[in-house]
């Protein structure tokens, strides 16, 4: 079988859609959501096609979902004004799921609001990333893509403990779509 050749003997059981757990630095990971049944067929494919009109259509056709960025924003007239733009281009092309990443998330900042020119980041307090990521969901997004960076150093986020995912997932209340849906 296929899975015979493969080099970690757990891929067949997060297809197969039975999950495992495994404790990394003491912390239990739940490798269960990786799990997709195989009757869902294929893993799906997004396009990172930015606000280019050919791209967007090329998302909408040959894709499952488009990719925008929450980085360029201040190049293009602020992240409101292209994410705006470019989603209604997408939706009205037809487009189903839209992501936004490259979202540079650091919770130990003060709270403060987002500036409409510059990028979009979670570079804040919890409640002005609630706020942002509310902000993001009014405008039609689905998902969103997180780079956990420190912002005093622009490293890495250096240790992720519970406490810090735990922050991070009570941003939002859980999606309880059916992602076969979107």
């Amino acid at each position: 079988s296929i899975y015979e050749t493969l080099p970690d003997p757990n891929v067949p059981r997060r297809w197969a859609g039975t999950g495992f757990y495994k404790m990394v630095d003491e912390v239990e990971l739940d490798y269960s959501v990786l799990s997709v049944p195989n009757k869902l067929g294929p893993p799906r494919f997004a396009l990172g096609a930015w606000q280019s009109e050919p791209q967007l259509r090329r998302a909408v056709e040959q894709y499952d979902g488009w990719i925008a960025s929450g980085g360029p924003g201040s190049h293009y007239g602020g992240w409101r004004k292209m994410m705006t733009e470019a989603i209604k281009r997408y939706r009205d092309l037809g487009g189903k799921r839209a992501m936004v990443t490259t979202v540079v998330c650091d919770l130990s900042m003060p709270e403060e609001e987002l500036d409409d020119f510059g990028s979009f980041h979670l570079v804040c307090g919890p409640k002005s990333a609630a706020e942002r990521l509310n902000a993001i969901a009014e405008l039609g997004f689905d998902d969103v893509v997180l780079s956990f960076r420190d912002a005093r150093t622009g490293s890495g986020y250096g240790e992720m403990t519970r406490e810090k995912l735990d922050e991070v997932r009570s941003l939002m209340p859980k999606d309880t779509r059916d992602y076969r849906d979107a």
